[in-house]
């Protein structure tokens, strides 16, 4: 495989996590690469040490590769930082893939984003490419992708017009919702009230902790946009950590990718750019259980248990 797209990796001070991904990019071996790195915190000497570890990366690079690099002198919050890094891209190239550091992409997810970047690129109605797919039951049309007005930005490509339409000084969730968005977007009641509230849960979160992927998100649905979608999951989320992902039921997020021809073979393609009603339905029924309150429920009863044996453990 020849991968001519441009790649973004946005990096951080998680070697754990950034070598499973960087794996994954040496083995596509791009041709153009822009490696950015966050500044570890000067009052974290481990940090700071990771922080390295993860930039000398670059040594690594053995084949014919036109590198960029950017490595702040300083540390800068999550809403600066990724942000910024996806701004420097797009300010060099029309079109690109974003890798941050726990994203671990499978070679047919930069075939995917290789041959598809290039078809849509004039097609206003798609913004992105993802590389996620969550949905376990099989799709009646059985397309080898589809469309969605689902977003995923575990691994994803993009144009430099689309991501250029973003406003950070405006963020569109309160336009959607005075406008009733959902309601045009979905057809059942049921997504449309999932929706509709998870859209007023992120603003509020938004409010008190910006977050980058919300602004894109929130924008998105103001613009009736359109994701493309692989038949198959190709790349794994491997960060673990953070308070977002405490759960003891499996989250399929975290699926490993069972896809394993170094090629995404395209045989069948959607006649038209429309969403896929079945798929959507599929994403519904999963994000749904998701945010049951049985399923909270027993997460955080499960923490209680093993935040109480770990206080009385005998082996701490």
């Amino acid at each position: 495989m020849k991968l001519t797209t441009p790649v973004l990796y946005i990096t951080f001070a998680r070697p754990e996590y950034a070598r499973q991904s960087w794996d994954a990019i040496k083995r596509a071996k791009p041709e153009k690469l822009y490696f950015y790195s966050n500044k570890g915190r000067e009052d974290n000497a481990d940090e700071l040490k990771r922080n390295e570890e993860v930039r000398k990366f670059i040594e690594e690079i053995d084949w014919d590769c036109d590198l960029h690099t950017w490595f702040r002198d300083e540390y800068v919050g999550v809403w600066t930082s990724i942000p910024g890094a996806i701004n420097w891209i797009f300010e060099n190239e029309e079109r690109a893939i974003v890798i941050e550091e726990d994203a671990v992409c499978s070679l047919a997810f930069f075939d995917l984003c290789e041959k598809l970047l290039l078809k849509y690129e004039k097609d206003p109605r798609v913004w992105s490419i993802g590389g996620s797919n969550f949905v376990k039951n099989k799709v009646r049309h059985q397309y080898d992708y589809y469309f969605s007005h689902h977003s995923f930005i575990t691994g994803w490509a993009s144009w430099r017009d689309r991501w250029k339409k973003l406003d950070f000084e405006n963020v569109r969730a309160r336009e959607v919702l005075e406008a009733d968005v959902m309601k045009a977007t979905f057809c059942s009641p049921g997504e449309q009230r999932l929706y509709t509230n998870y859209l007023k849960q992120g603003l509020n979160n938004y409010e008190k902790n910006k977050n980058w992927d919300g602004i894109f998100n929130y924008t998105c649905r103001a613009e009736g946009a359109l994701t493309i979608i692989p038949a198959c999951h190709l790349v794994q989320n491997v960060g673990h950590s953070g308070v977002n992902n405490k759960t003891f039921l499996k989250c399929r997020a975290f699926q490993e990718v069972t896809y394993q021809k170094e090629e995404y073979i395209i045989e069948h393609e959607p006649p038209f750019v429309l969403p896929d009603y079945d798929f959507e339905q599929e994403i519904y029924k999963y994000k749904r259980w998701q945010s049951s309150l049985i399923r909270r429920a027993f997460d955080r009863i499960c923490w209680l248990i093993l935040v109480q044996w770990l206080k009385f453990s005998p082996m701490k």
